[in-house]
């Protein structure tokens, strides 16, 4: 991994120094009904205390937005994180808003410039202009004639932290409701790391406060601030290196699972159950038939502890089982069906195929934020599977309510694309 040093500047050296000036007097253009329009020149910045590789940013998404006119917006090829480029008939108004997105990020910065016809503007986006910017952002959102909104005012409301622990859109819909509140700082959400087989790898999250963490049996759990992101994946030579989005939301915990492949074993079962699992549960009865291989006497064996899962193995190539927290009366499960030899996690409803240690690649998942809400969720009744793997691997799923909700008709299942 290239270096991630700074802690604050994640997105500067990408537009710390861009500059956006407006209203030339030679590109003004007035339409038949008078409506007046300017230019916006975007132009190079200072490239020199950016914490991520700004090599790897190769475009950028700007948006110009405001009350009372059309979104417009261009995807902009940078070089080194820096790039020109230039918006032509910009309607003229206040309090116009400049959004810039990179795309490796996923970050996204904000800042608001006046369009005054006849005259040269210039605007810095940088994350000092950024909770600025987004509590406009909101007010937009909420239909407020933002052209007429007291800068100074908003400006006052904004507390003395990093934009990303700005709580704009609270501000925003306070301001539209003419009160005010204490809630205008964002906790820190929580990412945690679970791997297996995985020892020698790095894991960062590309947010202001960006820390290599290396990877270990044990796992680890750290603090990252709420917004949108990219989690970066190392090997200790670098030789791998791999992206995935994730969110992080406030006082919410987001789950970067990392497991090394290998064969599945093709004469017992492998059970492996978070330690931290809602239910408590750490012990399993397990049967075929008439067949026990948990002792035969309620409630069964105590599972052993792998790193942060509990693991027990079953001598048989199918069986039924019940989780439960190893007492009379405590929680357990319904009886739960593996139907074939190899490693089973428990996935806090069901058990899913797993792949865990030996390999050379690890497939890697991105939770969505625990008790995750909002419009921005996907329908929880639809969702996407992704494996990493050499080969075009297969999918058996099913539910409560039938034993597949797959597309396939039989076993092993339907083929991923």
């Amino acid at each position: 991994m290239k270096s991630f040093v700074s802690k604050l500047t994640l997105i500067c050296l990408f537009v710390s120094g861009l500059f956006i000036t407006g209203c030339k007097q030679d590109l003004i253009e007035k339409s038949l009904d008078s409506v007046e329009y300017g230019s916006l020149v975007i132009s190079n910045g200072d490239n020199a205390n950016r914490a991520l590789d700004f090599s790897a940013i190769t475009q950028a998404e700007i948006t110009i937005s405001g009350y009372e006119m059309e979104d417009l917006t261009q995807v902009v090829d940078v070089t080194d994180g820096a790039g020109k480029f230039f918006f032509e008939k910009v309607k003229a108004g206040k309090n116009r808003i400049v959004t810039v997105k990179s795309n490796i990020d996923g970050v996204q910065m904000r800042a608001i410039v006046d369009i005054d016809a006849g005259q040269t503007k210039q605007v810095s986006v940088t994350w000092d202009t950024t909770a600025l910017g987004n509590v406009f952002y909101y007010l937009n959102k909420e239909k407020v004639n933002i052209s007429t909104v007291d800068v100074s005012k908003v400006e006052a409301l904004i507390p003395d932290v990093h934009a990303c622990y700005v709580n704009a859109e609270q501000i925003a819909k306070d301001i539209k409701a003419g009160t005010t509140s204490d809630l205008y700082v964002l906790a820190a959400g929580k990412v945690k790391v679970s791997a297996i087989g995985c020892d020698g790898y790095k894991v960062q999250v590309t947010d202001p406060d960006s820390k290599i963490y290396a990877v270990s049996g044990s796992g680890s759990t750290f603090d990252a601030a709420p917004g949108n992101w990219k989690v970066i994946i190392t090997d200790s030579t670098g030789s791998f290196n791999e992206q995935r989005d994730i969110k992080v939301e406030s006082s919410k915990t987001t789950t970067v699972t990392l497991v090394i492949q290998s064969e599945q074993p093709t004469d017992c079962i492998e059970i492996y159950v978070p330690i931290n699992n809602a239910q408590k549960f750490n012990s399993v009865w397990a049967w075929n038939g008439n067949t026990n291989y948990t002792g035969g006497t309620w409630p069964g064996q105590k599972m052993t502890t792998s790193g942060e899962y509990y693991r027990f193995t079953i001598k048989a190539t199918s069986c039924e089982i019940i989780l439960n927290e190893g007492k009379d009366g405590g929680a357990q499960t319904d009886d739960l069906e593996i139907p074939q030899p190899g490693n089973w996690l428990w996935n806090g409803s069901s058990f899913e195929k797993y792949n865990v240690g030996g390999g050379d690649t690890p497939s890697i998942s991105v939770s969505q934020p625990q008790g995750s809400g909002g419009n921005d969720d996907p329908d929880p009744s639809v969702f996407k599977v992704y494996v990493s793997s050499n080969s075009t691997p297969q999918l058996w799923a099913w539910s409560d309510s039938s034993k597949n909700v797959t597309t396939a008709s039989a076993w092993p299942g339907a083929t991923m694309t």
